[in-house]
């Protein structure tokens, strides 16, 4: 079963940066490890699920916007929130593009940062799976309006893979999906995740199809 600890990265090459936000997240009870560049996120992304990371845009080497685009091709279900203390509209534009929680601007307060952890690891979090974008996105966009949090894949086995990494409190899975197909998902996930709630998407009655 996922560990139902959420784990939380931090990534800026500023390491008084660092060192200040562990301090303030590990006082809410999470478990923090950092990052002082994209490389090294990279890395530590591909050993771990993140639930959370907060990424610096502006670095050396690999800048964030570049390393959010390769977490997310290891760690898809990460929630990425943007950093910077620097005036890079473009960077900031292309993060929020490829999805990006948020950005913040430096210097931020105590509590900016402990309620985006709040709002981010402590509402419901929700996973669609289904194989047509026009279904996933009127879903996400009802889901976002009443303040969930929302994740959404294209097939049963990516879902799978992701569930094995966090805990989703529900998943929207639709059940007639080339490969696997929902049913078969459902029984392997709650195989290892028995507190997950999976409902059905049925084509006909909700008319996403």
């Amino acid at each position: 079963m996922p560990s139902d600890r959420p784990k939380i990265l931090i990534v800026d090459d500023d390491s008084g940066m660092r060192l200040t936000l562990e301090g303030i997240i590990e006082d809410e009870g999470y478990e923090v490890v950092s990052a002082a560049d994209g490389y090294q996120a990279l890395e530590l992304a591909k050993q771990t699920p993140f639930a959370l990371v907060f990424m610096d845009i502006r670095m050396p080497g690999m800048n964030g916007v570049d390393t959010y685009r390769e977490i997310k091709k290891v760690n898809p279900g990460s929630v990425v929130v943007m950093m910077t203390g620097f005036s890079v509209e473009g960077l900031v534009k292309d993060a929020l593009d490829e999805g990006a929680h948020a950005v913040i601007y430096k210097p931020f307060s105590m509590d900016q940062i402990n309620d985006i952890v709040q709002k981010v690891l402590k509402t419901t979090c929700i996973l669609i799976v289904d194989d047509r974008a026009a279904s996933r996105d009127a879903l996400r966009a009802i889901l976002e309006d009443n303040n969930f949090t929302v994740f959404e894949v294209s097939d049963a086995r990516q879902a799978i893979s992701m569930a094995s990494e966090r805990h989703y409190d529900v998943m929207l899975m639709d059940i007639k999906m080339p490969g696997v197909e929902g049913p078969t998902a459902f029984k392997e996930i709650i195989a290892f995740d028995p507190t997950a709630q999976v409902d059905p998407i049925i084509r006909t009655a909700v008319r996403l199809k």
